[in-house]
């Protein structure tokens, strides 16, 4: 309903289980961000509160751990 901004992006899970990943990427999101599987077997992240510009600095922690993510 245009309450607050949120920002989606993809990390991509080829080169480690979902439970590598999720042990990885736990530290860098918050307790209201939501994580999904989709059908490829890629990670969806809702950020919560976070426009696409704010998103940079999650993005940057990810793939400082060699986690690739993707718009």
């Amino acid at each position: 309903k245009g309450y607050a901004e949120s920002c989606i992006f993809y990390v991509r899970g080829d080169t480690m289980t979902l439970k590598e990943l999720n042990n990885k990427i736990q530290s860098s999101l918050r307790d209201t961000d939501y994580v999904g599987v989709m059908s490829d077997g890629n990670l969806a992240i809702l950020l919560t509160n976070t426009n696409v510009h704010e998103s940079i600095f999650v993005r940057k922690r990810l793939e400082e751990k060699k986690i690739p993510t993707y718009l």
